[in-house]
């Protein structure tokens, strides 16, 4: 715990340094990764079947490094504060992370997030949206002294790790925003989050209406 109090605080003040870039959040709507029985892992270990989770439900995703990250973490605090509102609006938030259940379990029990967090350990679901690049040795060298980071993929010198990122899927399965960098390149804005889940919903529930 100590640990994470030193890398949020150090993190913080990095990025209240930098500022951080506008970038924007709206993409052409397109058909999001299908997951068909792919089974994650929830906090007790047990299988998540995530394509059923998504299916035809409103769905901010967020991608995060682990609890070690004070990126991820700030990320995972501003979703919680915004839940009520989102789940008011019809949406889920389902938080992915390659970290191991016992350290999901450890984090929650700190941060008491009202949203589903699950484990990816292979970054499929990361990897299919594009959100999981490979680490530099240095990067993997860095992070490995505060994180267990998962093991790198056969025929690749260092693990993936996805950069903490959102993404909105509407109820037809399209993917209508995508940001990446969150907290660490791009400061977290939680009314413009808002406004791409009314866009998506909107033009979600419009093309679905022809949805069998």
């Amino acid at each position: 715990m100590e640990r994470l109090k030193v890398w949020v605080a150090v993190g913080l003040l990095a990025w209240a340094a930098s500022g951080g870039a506008a970038v924007p959040w709206a993409v052409p709507p397109q058909p999001g990764p299908s997951f068909p029985e792919l089974a994650l892992e929830n906090p007790s270990g047990e299988d998540y079947f995530i394509g059923r989770a998504l299916q035809r439900r409103l769905t901010v995703l967020a991608f995060y490094r682990g609890s070690w990250c004070p990126y991820s973490v700030q990320m995972l605090k501003e979703l919680r504060n915004l839940e009520p509102e989102l789940s008011g609006k019809g949406f889920q938030i389902l938080a992915v992370t390659p970290e191991r259940p016992f350290l999901i379990r450890e984090m929650l029990d700190g941060l008491d997030l009202p949203y589903v967090v699950v484990c990816d350990r292979g970054n499929a679901v990361a990897g299919a949206f594009g959100l999981a690049p490979l680490l530099s040795m240095e990067e993997a060298r860095r992070y490995g002294q505060a994180a267990q980071l998962p093991a790198p993929l056969p025929g690749e010198p260092a693990p993936r790790v996805p950069r903490p990122s959102l993404v909105v899927l509407g109820e037809d399965g399209r993917l209508y925003a995508r940001i990446a960098g969150l907290v660490e390149e791009v400061p977290f804005n939680g009314a413009e989050l808002i406004r791409q889940c009314d866009q998506a919903r909107t033009a979600s529930r419009l093309a679905g209406e022809n949805l069998p």
